[in-house]
């Protein structure tokens, strides 16, 4: 439990043409003899929205669930823009914030959910272990999508560097077509400006050369890890999504904290 939690990706989708609808749910528990006074502060990737913030209270060993969108309550955030959250509370609480996915003749039912627990710290430097970028051209075959989302709420821009850690060779559907792959590594830059979130479609950043004959399940792929390291601390996650070729429609996604360093994911100083 803490007194921060932040969020580096928050989404009310509901665009007109795009069959994938999302909605977020933020739920807050407190086990404490005390209620608790919440200040959110909603940082958004346009950068002519400033940040907003809205406030609600979670009463003692109790719960409080927030609705990013309402058809019954008040809007806590811009709809059809990504957002990061900081939570500051007077009490430590356990901060976890549900994305759902739905399609629109679902009417806010969800088909898919995500849960990621509050991060308690900002850090310069996050990881995380799995990534696949893979361009099928099949129809209908799967195809992964990976997005990174860094929420910087200092009041100074940050420059992040992005390290790929590629598998040292490709593998292909027989034992002679795996060869080593060059590069092992690549290196990217990217400017968060203050107090915004910002998307990266981390797949554009792949660097797909890989060696000679090798057919690489006979379409471009490459898995990797990823180092992220800031000039001013942040808060990292990472989603997966899943599709199929040819079609609109998202499959499902995984969305999580990426992991920090020093510190470990849910431990203070």
């Amino acid at each position: 439990m803490s007194t921060v939690n932040y969020f580096a990706y928050g989404y009310e989708k509901d665009i007109s043409g795009d069959p994938n609808r999302e909605a977020t749910y933020i739920f807050l528990f407190n086990p404490t003899k005390h209620d608790a006074n919440v200040t959110a502060t909603a940082y958004y990737e346009d950068p002519r929205l400033e940040p907003e913030q809205f406030t609600c209270s979670v009463p003692s060993e109790g719960r409080t669930l927030v609705l990013g969108w309402s058809k019954i309550g008040r809007d806590v955030v811009k709809k059809n823009v990504r957002f990061g959250l900081k939570l500051i509370s007077t009490e430590p609480i356990l901060a976890e914030l549900g994305m759902a996915s739905y399609w629109p003749e679902d009417d806010h039912k969800t088909r898919d959910m995500n849960f990621v627990m509050g991060a308690p710290a900002l850090s310069k430097v996050w990881y995380h272990a799995y990534g696949y970028s893979s361009y099928p051209k099949a129809e209908n075959a799967l195809k992964e999508t990976f997005y990174g989302y860094i929420l910087n709420p200092n009041r100074k821009d940050t420059e992040v560097d992005i390290t790929f850690y590629y598998t040292p060779f490709v593998w292909g559907p027989k034992t002679e077509h795996r060869d080593a792959s060059e590069p092992k590594k690549s290196e990217h830059k990217v400017m968060v400006p203050s107090e915004r979130m910002k998307a990266l479609l981390l797949d554009d950043l792949v660097n797909f050369l890989l060696s000679p004959g090798v057919p690489s399940w006979r379409d471009k792929s490459r898995d990797w890890s990823t180092r992220f390291v800031s000039s001013e601390p942040v808060c990292i996650e990472y989603e997966c999504a899943a599709w199929r070729v040819g079609n609109p429609l998202m499959m499902g996604r995984t969305i999580t904290m990426c992991q920090p360093w020093p510190l470990k994911l849910y431990e203070i100083l």
